[in-house]
């Protein structure tokens, strides 16, 4: 009977966290059916415990839980099957809760010789539980509540007898893989450029104001199984044969927030009188990355020794099977003091752009 409750949880949503104490009107409910005798009830309260543990943040009450084994040992005793694993488990949780629920029981003075927990090894940077008592080891079968945590990531699954582990609960599900994301587009990119031939000048219009250009982008990251992961984004006007910016960096998501810090440059145009020169503005740069499902948003701010930008880019994704579609809008703002060579004088410049660009990904 209790291999019946093996299909109740895995479409069960958690509202709320779930406490150990949260537990205690099911136990009462658990010893009502026993005393009673009527077995229908308790395994349909088992059943809500198997769904209600999912939600747990925390490790289950060794006698709390011990109070559930030992009820279940209770049946299966009665029932002439086997009990043994169930109540060796109780014994394991919690000794004296168990012994003392068992004081009027035939179980009371029963033991067996432990034998190791047999199962899968628990990897490092996470942290397993067994009926609310630390372990090394994740059981592959046996009536038991295994927990593991990973990081703020909690999941917890009611094994029952004949029931097999989740395969979300082994260790190649429990670790992040390395992900990789990269995508690869082609935009217009449309630039307002002003410069000022000395300290003392007047603004004026750079070459024709602005400048469109065909752009192709090239951006990405990695994300590695321990958090930290690597960021880039290129930008290149392949018919100047230029790069109008290239910045690569580190990046740690919390959450949907990925926060970066890197470096790169982006170039910088001022007339001068052999003509117009475009020279590459070296930076750091840091930025902030809320990331959801369909859509991304990227903050970014840098600075250097001859020069500061700032850029807010929009970018909505379109699942389409193992790639997906991107379109975006990029808004930059740039500014750099270049020396002009003929006359010695500091050059400065300031650059508006926007980028619309359509790509694929995956």
């Amino acid at each position: 009977m209790i291999a019946l409750l093996v299909t109740v949880s895995h479409a069960f949503a958690c509202d709320d966290v779930f406490y150990s104490v949260g537990l205690d009107p099911y136990r009462d409910e658990l010893h009502r059916a026993l005393d009673q005798d009527d077995l229908l009830p308790f395994y349909d309260v088992l059943s809500e415990i198997k769904e209600k543990v999912q939600c747990l943040d925390q490790p289950i009450g060794t006698d709390i839980w011990a109070d559930v084994l030992v009820s279940i040992a209770m049946v299966q005793y009665a029932k002439r099957s086997s009990f043994e694993g169930v109540l060796s488990a109780a014994l394991e949780a919690n000794e004296d809760w168990t012994r003392q629920m068992l004081s009027q029981h035939p179980l009371h003075d029963w033991s067996e010789p432990y034998t190791p927990q047999e199962g899968l090894a628990a990897p490092k940077r996470v942290t397993v539980w067994v009926d609310g008592v630390q372990s090394d080891v994740i059981p592959l079968q046996g009536v038991h509540l295994i927990q593991v945590q990973m990081e703020d990531e909690w999941r917890t699954v009611f094994l029952t007898e004949g029931e097999p582990l989740p395969a979300s609960m082994y260790p190649s599900e429990l670790l992040p893989n390395w992900s990789f994301d990269a995508d690869v587009g082609v935009g217009i990119m449309s630039r307002m450029e002003l410069w000022t031939p000395s300290v003392d000048g007047d603004w004026l219009s750079a070459g024709s104001g602005i400048r469109p250009l065909w752009v192709l982008l090239v951006e990405g990251e990695t994300r590695s199984p321990w958090g930290p992961g690597l960021w880039w984004d290129l930008t290149a006007a392949p018919k100047e044969r230029s790069l109008p910016s290239a910045y690569a960096g580190g990046m740690r998501y919390i959450g949907d927030l990925g926060l970066g810090i890197g470096g790169g440059f982006f170039q910088a145009r001022a007339e001068t009188m052999a003509g117009p020169s475009d020279l590459a503005v070296a930076q750091l740069r840091v930025l902030a990355r809320v990331q959801r499902e369909r859509s991304h948003v990227v903050g970014a701010l840098g600075g250097g020794p001859s020069g500061v930008h700032g850029g807010l880019h929009l970018r909505r994704v379109r699942p389409m099977g193992p790639i997906h579609q991107d379109f975006g809008l990029r808004l930059n703002a740039e500014g750099a003091v270049l020396e002009q060579q003929e006359t010695s004088r500091d050059v400065r410049t300031w650059m508006v752009g926007a980028t619309l660009w359509f790509g694929l990904g995956g």
